[in-house]
C-alpha cells in the first residue's frame, strides 16, 4: 500500500489552499505596527524603489483588508474543497 498516492495529494493540496490563506490573513490583521511597516518598505522598496511611497497609517488598514479578504478565501476555498465533497 503506497503511502502517497494521487488522492492523499490532491487531499494535502486542498488542505493547504483551505488553511495557509487564513494564516497569512491572521497575520496581517495582528501583526505589530513595527512588523506592518517593514512589510511597507519591503513592498514599496521592491516596487517603487524607494521604501517611503505610502503613509503607514493607510498600508496598515490595506493589509487588514487584505487580511480579511485571505480569511474569506480560506473559507470559501474550504467549503468548496472539503465541506462541499462531505455533503
Amino acid at each position: 500500500m503506497d503511502l502517497l498516492n494521487v488522492g492523499f495529494a490532491i487531499l494535502v493540496t486542498e488542505v493547504a489552499l483551505s488553511v495557509l490563506p487564513a494564516i497569512v490573513g491572521i497575520y496581517l490583521i495582528f501583526c505589530k505596527v513595527e512588523q506592518k511597516r517593514k512589510i511597507k518598505q519591503t513592498v514599496c522598496r521592491t516596487i517603487f524603489g524607494s521604501s517611503n511611497v505610502f503613509r503607514t497609517s493607510g498600508f496598515s488598514r490595506f493589509l487588514v483588508f487584505v487580511g480579511i479578504l485571505m480569511i474569506a478565501f480560506s473559507g470559501l476555498f474550504g467549503w468548496f474543497f472539503i465541506i462541499s465533497k462531505m455533503i
